[in-house]
C-alpha cells in the first residue's frame, strides 16, 4: 500500500509551534497562520514582530518530531512505500530549517506540490492512504475519491459544521497502523 503523511501538525508540529509560542505571549488565540503579510491583518506591529522572530533558526530548531513518531514512520515504511507531501513552498519563511532539521529523522525526500492541489498529486502518485490534519485539505482530498484521507484529530479541525466521517479521524498516529489494516481489506 501507498501511504502518504503531511510535514506541519502531521510529522512534525512546525507552524502550529509558533501559533503556540503566539497565543501564549499575547494571551489570545493565534491559529492556523501562515505569517504573511496579506494574512497579518488584525495583527499589531509588535505582534507580528514578535511572530517573526519566531522564525529564527534557533527558535524553529528547537522544533523536533516525537520519537514515537519516527519510530512508527519507519516501521510502517518496512511494510509499505510511503511518501511525504506538503503544499508549502520550499523557500517558505522558516520552513527551510524545520525541514533541514527534521526531515533526515525520516529518511524521505519531501515532495512539494508546487502550486498544484493535493488530490491531484496523491492521485498521480498513486496514494492509496493519506494522513492530513488540515480539515480543509483531507474534505478535499476525500471528496475527489482517488486517495482515502485520514484526518488527524486536532484541536483546529474538531469543530466544523460537516463533520469527517468518523471512520477517516485518528486521535494520534499510534491509530495508523489499525486504519491501515481496515482500508487494505477495502473498506469503504
Amino acid at each position: 500500500m501507498k501511504i502518504g503523511f503531511d510535514i506541519d501538525g502531521v510529522l512534525i508540529p512546525s507552524v502550529k509551534y509558533v501559533d503556540q509560542l503566539a497565543s501564549e505571549r499575547f494571551g489570545r488565540l493565534f491559529q492556523h497562520t501562515r505569517y504573511h503579510s496579506e494574512d497579518m491583518f488584525g495583527v499589531s506591529k509588535f505582534e507580528s514582530e514578535f511572530i517573526a522572530s519566531c522564525f529564527r533558526p534557533e527558535v524553529i530548531g528547537k522544533i523536533t518530531p516525537h520519537l514515537d513518531t519516527i519510530m512508527l514512520f519507519h516501521k510502517i515504511k518496512i511494510e509499505h512505500e510511503v511518501m511525504i507531501l506538503t503544499s508549502r513552498i520550499p523557500d517558505e519563511k522558516g520552513l527551510f530549517y524545520t525541514y533541514a532539521q527534521c526531515l533526515p529523522f525520516f529518511e524521505t525526500e519531501p515532495m512539494f506540490c508546487n502550486g498544484r492541489s493535493k488530490w491531484e498529486v496523491l492521485r498521480d502518485e498513486g496514494v492509496e492512504l493519506y494522513v492530513e490534519d488540515c480539515y480543509e485539505y483531507a474534505k478535499k482530498i476525500q471528496d475527489h475519491g482517488f486517495t482515502e484521507c485520514l484526518l488527524l484529530n486536532t484541536p483546529y479541525n474538531r469543530g466544523f459544521i460537516h463533520p469527517y466521517p468518523k471512520r477517516n479521524r485518528i486521535n494520534s498516529l499510534s491509530e495508523l497502523p489499525q486504519a491501515i489494516e481496515y482500508f487494505r481489506k477495502g473498506a469503504k
